[in-house]
């Protein structure tokens, strides 16, 4: 196992303190210009909706403060950042040298399970038109 030094694991600490403000300083800062980004093309040219379909407004909503219409955008925007979290936290134990009861994404049933999740609300929200983005 690798060991680390003490500044490194004070910069794995510090990390999402300093990155964490920056990213949403600047994502609200581009979230006024939400006009400018592409249309999905996979809607535009299939009027199929895509799993990321949504996604950009959901961050928008998200960097305002709309929890409930992140969700209502694209639920896999807030799934995405909890299980970030999950990496983040799984990595900072594994450099205190801190015993893991299992590891996260080694297991792969966790990783089939959100590709499958995401797989089946893809097809439900192009059945389902309430679940699609507004």
């Amino acid at each position: 196992m690798k060991q680390y030094t003490k500044s490194q694991k004070i910069f794995y600490i510090v990390l999402p303190f300093v990155l964490i403000p920056v990213l949403v300083i600047l994502g609200r800062y581009i979230s006024n210009y939400t006009h400018l980004f592409p249309p999905c093309p996979s809607y535009t040219l299939l009027h199929f909706s895509c799993p990321g379909c949504g996604t950009t407004r959901a961050v928008t909503a998200l960097l305002h403060g709309d929890i409930l219409l992140s969700l209502r955008q694209n639920p896999f925007v807030i799934i995405g950042i909890v299980l970030i979290a999950l990496v983040y936290v799984e990595f900072l134990l594994k450099v205190f040298n801190k015993k893991l009861p299992f590891e996260i994404f080694s297991n792969m049933k966790i990783t089939w399970t959100v590709l499958i999740a995401l797989g089946i609300f893809t097809v439900m929200k192009n059945i389902f038109p309430i679940l699609a983005p507004i």
